[in-house]
């Protein structure tokens, strides 16, 4: 959680926070909230604005590209914007509890990306097998699968003609 606080929005916040902030912290205590993430200040200052206007802003898995460690990284949060009144009823700040969520979307993401890689290889094998089944049907010769206790397994539409011609039994 942090509270941006004043005219120039002076930067307060709990130890959890912290850790959003990175190597930001602790020099990032008191500062102003756009010298602090000015890399995202673009994506944030709207919400910011809005907040700052008496709107609470709730945000679900916002992607940003922040810098924290020392180079840019694609992060997501999960967060709400809330304004601050002071003693007179004017606001005079905002309030934010934030949650990174960049974790659980990069899992969603490779999740969907196994899936899609999933299915794409089931409808290949699925194709493949539909080739080689119409082969099978399509042809004249006798063809059959037996299990080794010579139970049938599958017969291709020739097999019953074939069978009854040879052995003078329709199977």
């Amino acid at each position: 959680m942090f509270v941006a606080w004043g005219d120039a929005l002076g930067f307060l916040y709990n130890d959890p926070y912290a850790e959003i902030l990175g190597a930001k912290h602790p020099h990032a205590l008191g500062l102003r909230f756009h010298d602090i993430w000015s890399e995202i200040w673009p994506d944030i200052s709207p919400l910011i604005d809005a907040a700052m206007a008496g709107q609470s802003i709730y945000r679900e898995d916002l992607p940003l590209v922040m810098n924290r460690k020392g180079y840019d990284e694609q992060t997501w949060f999960t967060f709400s914007y809330s304004p601050l009144r002071d003693e007179n009823g004017k606001i005079a700040g905002m309030f934010c509890a934030v949650s990174e969520t960049t974790q659980r979307v990069l899992a969603e993401r490779a999740l969907r990306e196994l899936n899609e890689t999933l299915e794409r290889r089931v409808s290949e094998a699925l194709a493949q097998r539909k080739l080689l089944a119409d082969i099978v049907e399509g042809t004249d010769a006798f063809v059959q699968v037996v299990d080794l206790e010579y139970r049938w397994l599958a017969i291709n539409r020739a097999a019953p003609d074939q069978f009854q011609r040879i052995f003078a039994i329709r199977p």
